[in-house]
């Protein structure tokens, strides 16, 4: 989906630009130039946060609800969560939702019944597993979300937390570089994919930051 929102015409003539260096016109607010260059500057971790005892979880057991084994963005974050669960001690039992929200449920209640330290689903939008995550809340089993919503929405009740990632803002930051790669004059296609997760968030945050940053400009979406 990422990649989609990039096949765009954004110059007036036509013409590709092979870098990623923005050019700095009149037409183009300094807001956007601004937005772009502190997130092409490199990340510093700053949220590193106080150290605390692991000790504890080492044998415990977490299951991790893909919403479709065969999503490689969705496997790629799998592969890193169990690496890293695994380092302390955690097991990992992945359940395929199958891109079906039955399976997804019937993974999170198979994962109660097995007596999960935790469940992690990945992928499907949160109000569509909300009977079984309920379930697993009586249970006393956090149940925490990734991929299905974007990181600065509010969770549902029965989410412990959030795993997930900022579609919004890259959708906007694909706008911001269009408009000062178009020097403010951009003639846009925006191809989404509604069905995939995250996908709706970032188009809208595409939208509106066309909207308010270039609205001379043009989007198509389809």
């Amino acid at each position: 989906a990422a990649a989609a929102l990039l096949l765009s015409g954004c110059s007036a003539g036509g013409a590709t630009n092979s870098t990623t260096d923005a050019p700095t016109g009149a037409a183009v607010p300094q807001e956007v130039l601004d937005k772009l260059a502190a997130f092409e500057a490199a990340s510093v971790l700053d949220n590193v946060g106080e150290p605390f005892d692991v000790s504890s979880v080492e044998g415990e057991t977490v299951w991790w609800v893909i919403q479709e084994g065969a999503n490689p963005f969705l496997a790629t974050v799998q592969a890193h969560a169990q690496e890293a669960l695994e380092s302390v001690g955690v097991n990992v039992v992945t359940c395929d939702g199958k891109s079906n929200p039955v399976d997804a449920n019937n993974c999170i209640a198979q994962g109660i019944a097995q007596g999960a330290a935790a469940i992690q689903v990945d992928g499907p939008d949160p109000e569509t597993v909300a009977n079984a995550a309920q379930q697993a809340v009586d249970a006393e089993i956090p149940v925490l979300t990734g991929s299905g919503i974007d990181a600065s929405q509010p969770m549902p009740d029965f989410i412990a937390g959030v795993t997930s990632q900022p579609y919004a803002l890259t959708g906007e930051l694909m706008a911001d570089w269009i408009i000062a790669d178009s020097n403010g004059d951009a003639n846009v296609l925006l191809i989404t994919t509604p069905d995939v997760s995250g996908s709706g968030f970032q188009a809208e945050g595409f939208i509106d930051e066309m909207a308010e940053f270039c609205p001379t400009c043009t989007v198509t979406e389809q």
